[in-house]
């Protein structure tokens, strides 16, 4: 059961406004210019404040990041008011993005937004696809430098391979099994040539969860895939620290906490030093500062000054580890906000009362969700610019379960009677 927009926002057909926002943000993710995508998303929710009868509904399934932004409120009148916006801005980022997920499984049909996100995906892929392949034959470029300039990948390739191997995009092409299997071939190609750890993580957490909806013989191509992309990922450019292998020898490395590093060994292994400084942050604070953190713009302090990209810092106001971020910001108590949050998303046992052929939505949901509790760690992902499709899929798929789930509790007490 869809249910009707008709009173929602502005006079402006928002249907087409969502679509617009859509497009924007798969162009942000191929230019690497995803503030383009949070800038008209601000653009939507304030042309919606001038509708008299707008619907409050949607942020009450967001109340618990609202009121990490206001923790971190709190005191960040004792820091740099343009840190303070810079923080304001990544803790508001992600409440947007996950309302308008929200709005979208109102204007579009479950399967019309699947195909979107399908098709976007494979967009994606293939120009991730043809821009390595481009540079590659100029042979002037490393592995690094050509993701640096492509850009690292993005989920949105995962869920496209998902939905397509699951068979749950229904549109004319994908019914054809000679253009649906070049699609799936697609959207694999580019998740190897990612080269990322971190989305190869997701790639194995959707593994896991869509592994049991599958029939036997696409368990057993997906298990024979995975094992063909770990070998080649482990054999391409080998020797390199920047190689998947290199990275995945070097993870226990950047997240283990070596108080005694010198410099050389801060640089290499800097993302396990960068937490050890937010630790010292965090703990330079009061009593109080530990349960309502220090507010926006509070900067972590290194201690030296090290090379990061073309610049030296020694106060840096974001870190990879995503629940470092929080507690300095927003505290104790902004990591409970956050996974009360992530807590009230996930699927309980209430929302298992769908059709069958609808189980898909709470799988995607829990991977969604997994995906954010892991790559929060290792690359900020919760307030990640790059993350974007997942909280919008986040988003949508909670509210598309929610229908799902009324629309079929309602017709099965409708039977009953």
């Amino acid at each position: 059961m869809e249910l009707k927009p008709s009173n929602l926002f502005f006079k402006l057909n928002t249907g087409i406004f969502l679509k617009v926002i859509l497009l924007i943000g798969l162009l942000g993710s191929i230019l690497n210019l995803h503030t383009i995508t949070v800038f008209f998303i601000y653009l939507f929710f304030i042309l919606s404040l001038f509708k008299k009868k707008r619907s409050k509904k949607f942020y009450k399934y967001v109340i618990p990041l609202i009121s990490m932004t206001f923790l971190g409120l709190i005191f960040s009148y004792t820091n740099l008011p343009k840190d303070v916006l810079r923080d304001f801005f990544y803790f508001t980022n992600p409440i947007l993005l996950i309302i308008f997920g929200l709005i979208c499984a109102v204007h579009f049909t479950l399967n019309n937004f699947v195909i979107k996100i399908t098709y976007f995906g494979l967009f994606y892929s293939l120009y991730y696809i043809v821009s390595f392949t481009f540079l590659s034959i100029q042979d002037s470029y490393s592995l690094e430098e050509m993701r640096g300039l492509i850009g690292p990948g993005n989920i949105i390739s995962i869920l496209s391979f998902y939905f397509l191997i699951s068979n749950q995009t229904k549109d004319k092409y994908s019914k054809i099994l000679i253009l649906r299997t070049l699609f799936i071939c697609l959207n694999a190609l580019a998740i190897i040539l990612f080269n990322s750890r971190s989305y190869f993580i997701c790639f194995i957490i959707f593994f896991l969860f869509f592994f049991q909806t599958f029939p036997l013989r696409i368990k057993f191509g997906l298990v024979t895939f995975s094992i063909f992309v770990i070998v080649l990922l482990t054999t391409i450019n080998i020797n390199s620290e920047n190689s998947f292998y290199g990275k995945v020898l070097n993870t226990f490395d950047e997240i283990s906490i070596n108080n005694g590093a010198d410099l050389n060994e801060n640089n290499s292994n800097y993302r396990a030093f960068e937490t050890l400084a937010a630790i010292d942050t965090y703990l330079s604070g009061s009593g109080l500062n530990y349960i309502i953190g220090q507010g926006f713009g509070k900067l972590v302090d290194l201690k030296i000054e090290i090379q990061l990209t073309t610049e030296s810092w020694q106060f840096i106001p974001l870190v990879h580890n995503g629940y470092m971020y929080i507690l300095v910001k927003t505290g104790l108590l902004g990591i409970l906000f956050f996974f009360i949050f992530l807590f009230k998303f996930y699927p309980s046992k209430k929302f298992q009362r769908i059709p069958q052929k609808h189980l898909y939505i709470s799988v995607i949901l829990k991977s969604l969700i997994i995906s954010c509790i892991l790559t929060n760690f290792v690359i900020n992902g919760f307030f990640n610019l790059e993350m974007q499709f997942l909280l919008i899929c986040l988003g949508a798929f909670f509210n598309y379960l929610k229908i799902e789930n009324q629309s079929f509790t309602h017709l099965k007490f409708n039977n009953e009677s």
